[in-house]
C-alpha cells in the first residue's frame, strides 16, 4: 500500500513535470527556427501549409509544392481544415494571411495539445471503463504517472512527429479517442473517430477490420458516416462540386493507384513509398535483397511487395486471433487489442516511417497499466524495462548520423516496436486465459490506494 504522503507528488516530480514544459518549450524554440528561420525549412508542414494555399486559392492541391519540392498527398480534408495556416509560394500575395512562423508556431502547439489530450482522454477512459482501480483524484501521482510515462516512454518518436512537423499527433488524438469511447460503448462515435483518420491519412482503413471480425455495425456505420462527412459533404461545401471532383481525380492519379502500384509512377508515389527511412515490410525486403545502396533499385520490386503483404497477412491475423479471444469486458485488453492492430499496421502500410511509431502510444500505455497492477505503482518489472530501455537505445542510435542509415535500412526501429507488439500479444493472451481477477493483487491494491 502507498503511504499517504505518497498519494501527491512531491517537490521533486512538479519540479520534473515544469521541467518537461519548459523542454517542450525549448523545442518549440528549436522547431520553430529550423521550420522558418534556416535557408532550407526543415519541417513538413510547409507542404500542409502550401495545400491549404491552393485550396484557398483555387488551384489543384496535389501540383502545388512547398520550399523544398515536396507535394501534399492527403485526401484534401486536411489542406481544407489548415486553411487559416496557409502559406503561399514566394512573391504569391500574402494579403490576409498568417506570416509563416506564426502558422508554425501555432502547428507546434495545436501538435502538443493533440497529444496531450490524447493521452488523458485514453487515461481517463480507462478510469471510467475500471473505476474500482483505475479512478484518481485529478493531481494525484498516479492520474499523472498514467499519463506522463507513456510520453517519456515514447519520447523519442514524439520528439520527430514534433521537429518534422507531421500531423502523426492528430492522427493519434483520433485512434485515442476511437479506443476511448469504444471503452465506453459509444461505438457510434468511435467510428466517427476512425473516419476522421482515414480522412487524413488512408492507411487507417486497416482498422475497419477490428469492426468487421467484432460485427460492430454500430461502428461501422459511424465510420461510414464519418467518410461521408470528411470526404464528400466538407470538400462540396468549401471547394463546390467540381473542384471537389476535380480533386480526387488528382488524388487517385498521383497518389493512391501510383501508391499501390496499379498506376503510371508519380512524383508523390516517389516521395510517399521510397523515403530512406522506410520501415514497411516491403521496402526492408527489397533492402535485404539489396543490401548496398549503390545497387539497390530505387523501385521496391515485386517479390519483395509481395512477401510484404505475406508478412503482413500472417502478423495481422495473429494479432487478430488473439485479440478476438480476449476478454471484451477488460479494459486493458481493449487497449491492447487495439494498440497491437495499430502498430501492426505501420509497417504493413507501403509507407511507413520512422516517426509513425509514436502511434504505439496507446499500446504502451496498456503495457504500463497491466505491469502497475500485476507488480506495483511505478515498477514495470525487469521484462518491461528491459524491454523498453531496449526500444529507447534503438530509437536513440537511428538517430545518430553515425549508425542512421544501416539501422534504418535493415529496420532495428521497426523490430524494436515489434517487440512491444510482442510484449502486447502475450499480456493479452495471458489476461484473457486469467479470466477476471487474475494474479495482480498485490500490484492493483497499491494502485487503488492512491
Amino acid at each position: 500500500m502507498l503511504a499517504p504522503e505518497r498519494l501527491w507528488l512531491s517537490g521533486w516530480e512538479k519540479a520534473a513535470l515544469w521541467g518537461l514544459f519548459v523542454l517542450l518549450l525549448l523545442f518549440g524554440a528549436i522547431v520553430e527556427n529550423r521550420s522558418a528561420f534556416l535557408r532550407r525549412r526543415m519541417t513538413d508542414a510547409d507542404c500542409y501549409f502550401r495545400a491549404a494555399w491552393a485550396v484557398r486559392t483555387g488551384i489543384d492541391i496535389y501540383s502545388v509544392s512547398e520550399t523544398n519540392g515536396w507535394h501534399y498527398t492527403y485526401a484534401p480534408l486536411l489542406a481544407i481544415a489548415l486553411v487559416p495556416l496557409a502559406s503561399p509560394p514566394p512573391g504569391a500575395d500574402e494579403t490576409g494571411m498568417l506570416p509563416y512562423p506564426v502558422s508554425v508556431a501555432i502547428w507546434y502547439a495545436l501538435s502538443v495539445g493533440c497529444l496531450w489530450l490524447a493521452v488523458n482522454w485514453l487515461a481517463g477512459a480507462l478510469g471510467r471503463a475500471a473505476p474500482e482501480r483505475w479512478t484518481f483524484a485529478r493531481g494525484s501521482r498516479v492520474w499523472w504517472a498514467i499519463r506522463v510515462v507513456p510520453i517519456l516512454l515514447c519520447l523519442m518518436a514524439v520528439g520527430r512527429t514534433l521537429s518534422r512537423g507531421q500531423a502523426n499527433f492528430i492522427l493519434l488524438l483520433l485512434f485515442c479517442g476511437m479506443i476511448a469511447l469504444l471503452l465506453e460503448n459509444r461505438r457510434f462515435l468511435a467510428g466517427l473517430c476512425l473516419a476522421g483518420s482515414i480522412c487524413i491519412k488512408v492507411f487507417p482503413a486497416f482498422l475497419i477490420v477490428h469492426a468487421i471480425v467484432r460485427r460492430d455495425f454500430r461502428f461501422l456505420a459511424g465510420v461510414g458516416t464519418g467518410l461521408l462527412i470528411g470526404l464528400v459533404l466538407v470538400p462540396l461545401a468549401v471547394m463546390g462540386p467540381e473542384r471537389t471532383a476535380a480533386a480526387y481525380r488528382r488524388f487517385d492519379e498521383v497518389v493512391l493507384r501510383p501508391g499501390l502500384r496499379i498506376g503510371p509512377e508519380t512524383t508523390q508515389r516517389m516521395e510517399l513509398t521510397n523515403a530512406a527511412d522506410s520501415q514497411a515490410f516491403m521496402a526492408l525486403l527489397r533492402n535485404y535483397r539489396f543490401p548496398a545502396r549503390s545497387t539497390r533499385p530505387q523501385e521496391i520490386d515485386a517479390p519483395s511487395r509481395a512477401a510484404g503483404w505475406a508478412v503482413g497477412a500472417l502478423l495481422a491475423g495473429a494479432t487478430l486471433a488473439v485479440g478476438m479471444r480476449s476478454r471484451q469486458s477488460d479494459p486493458i485488453s481493449a487497449i491492447l487489442f487495439l494498440g497491437t492492430l495499430i502498430v501492426i499496421m505501420l509497417p504493413i502500410s507501403p509507407a511507413c516511417h520512422v516517426h509513425y511509431f509514436v502511434f504505439a502510444l496507446p499500446l504502451v500505455l496498456a503495457l504500463v497499466a497491466d505491469a502497475w497492477e500485476r507488480h506495483s505503482f511505478l515498477h514495470l518489472g525487469s521484462g518491461l524495462t528491459t524491454l523498453m530501455a531496449l526500444t529507447i537505445a534503438v530509437d536513440i542510435s537511428a538517430s545518430l548520423p553515425v549508425t542512421n542509415h544501416w539501422l534504418m535500412d535493415f529496420g532495428l526501429p521497426l523490430y524494436a516496436t515489434l517487440a512491444l507488439w510482442v510484449a502486447g500479444i502475450v499480456i493479452l493472451r495471458k489476461r484473457a486465459s486469467e479470466g477476471p481477477g487474475g494474479d495482480y493483487e498485490v500490484g492493483r491494491a497499491a494502485i487503488t490506494s492512491a
